[in-house]
C-alpha cells in the first residue's frame, strides 16, 4: 500500500513549489500522482541543496495541470513541464533532513517516488524538530500562531 511521495524539485523550483503549495512532476508520473489523495503524505526534495522538506499533506487528489503554468518562468508556452500535480498542506513544518537520511527511499533519476508505509514512518519518525515560527517558509502560519496565542 502507498502511504506516502516524495516530489523531487531544484533550486530553479522550490521557492515555487512553496509558494504555491504545490509539487509537480512530469507527465509521465501522472497515473502515481492521480493516486495521491488526501490526507496521503507528502514531502520535497531539493536536489540542489540534498534536503528533504516536509511534513506536507494532500490538499486534493492529484491530476493534470492544477496550474498549467507552473514552473513555465513565464516563457514557455506549451504549459507546466510538470503537469501531474497535487496541492499540498502543511501538515507539520519541521526542519529539512540531509540526503543522507533518506538515501535509501531516494534513486537519483526518479522525479517522484512512492512510499510504503514502513519507509513513511521511518520518514515520519525522523521530522522531529519543528521550524519556529519566525522563520517558517509558509508566512500564513506564523500569523496563525501569533493570533493563537493572543
Amino acid at each position: 500500500t502507498i502511504a506516502g511521495f516524495i516530489f523531487v524539485c531544484t533550486a530553479a523550483t522550490f521557492d515555487e513549489c512553496i509558494s504555491k503549495r504545490l509539487l509537480g512532476a512530469p507527465k509521465n508520473c501522472r497515473d502515481w500522482v492521480s493516486e495521491i489523495k488526501p490526507p496521503a503524505k507528502l514531502f520535497l526534495f531539493n536536489l540542489s541543496t540534498r534536503q528533504l522538506h516536509g511534513v506536507f499533506e494532500a490538499a486534493c487528489q492529484g491530476r493534470d495541470n492544477i496550474d498549467p503554468e507552473a514552473w513555465t518562468f513565464g516563457g514557455r508556452s506549451s504549459g507546466s513541464p510538470f503537469p501531474a500535480q497535487v496541492r499540498f498542506n502543511v501538515w507539520k513544518e519541521c526542519l529539512p533532513l540531509n540526503g543522507k537520511s533518506v538515501q535509501s527511499v531516494l534513486k537519483t533519476d526518479q522525479r517522484i517516488v512512492q512510499l510504503n508505509s514502513q519507509q513513511l514512518q521511518a520518514l515520519l519518525d525522523n521530522f522531529t524538530t519543528l521550524v519556529p515560527p519566525e522563520q517558517s517558509m509558509f508566512p500564513y502560519l506564523a500569523q496563525e500562531q501569533q493570533q493563537q496565542q493572543t
